[in-house]
């Protein structure tokens, strides 16, 4: 009915009744004696198996069963040392290639809550929390750059470049500038485009926060 689908062809499109939708629902839920459809209709319901906060039980899915600084299966595993140890970022401001001076900013790219990555992004209910990527930035680094609140800037370094508005924020760490991740290119946010193609040394992911920029005014708001 919220559709606007003809009654008639309900019987058709939902061959099924609400009796038969929860009998059905009520034999999936005969494997979880916590679980009812009473239940479950009062509120939500922690899962079975799971826990409010991971590792509530101080039980650890490593070797010996606890918090392991000395890992073997680090060593097994990732090929690095059994002890954690610094490891300067391969694109670090403190190499000489390219040069601290020529992208001098560590370019950040969180998870968003309102988004999966870049999917739900052609959904209204989610573009009425921001339909356009916004860059923060320390204000310290905008002054340097002479950059407002607002100002249209360009994002860039040797792989490409983006172009979005700036938001000045004293609560990012100054040397770094955040684009939350999920944008499309059509969108102008895509951040990939600034990032290389390089793997993490333990996990083998994307490194995508491993990535340094350059950023510059293009236009004033108004």
């Amino acid at each position: 009915e919220k559709l606007g689908l003809p009654g008639a062809e309900n019987a058709s499109l939902f061959p099924v009744t609400d009796d038969e939708v929860e009998a059905y629902l009520t034999r999936e839920l005969e494997r979880f004696p916590d679980l009812t459809l009473e239940r479950l209709g009062e509120g939500p319901v922690l899962a079975p198996g799971q826990q409010d906060m991971a590792f509530f039980d101080f039980v650890f899915p490593t070797p010996s069963g606890k918090i392991e600084l000395e890992s073997a299966e680090a060593v097994e595993r990732w090929g690095i040392g059994a002890l954690p140890t610094y490891a300067e970022p391969v694109e670090s401001v403190r190499r000489e290639h390219p040069g601290p001076g020529e992208y001098p900013l560590y370019m950040l790219t969180p998870n968003t809550k309102n988004r999966i990555h870049s999917q739900f992004g052609n959904l209204r209910m989610i573009r009425q929390f921001g339909d356009t990527p916004v860059a923060v930035m320390n204000p310290e680094d905008a002054d340097e750059r002479s950059l407002s609140d607002g100002d249209e800037i360009r994002i860039f370094n040797q792989r490409g470049e983006l172009r979005v508005e700036v938001q000045l924020d004293s609560g990012l760490k100054a040397g770094c500038v955040c684009l939350t991740n999920g944008w499309w290119i059509s969108e102008g946010g895509a951040v990939n485009i600034l990032s290389a193609a390089r793997e993490t040394d333990i996990g083998y992911g994307a490194a995508f926060h491993d990535n340094r920029v350059q950023v510059e005014r293009v236009g004033r708001a108004e």
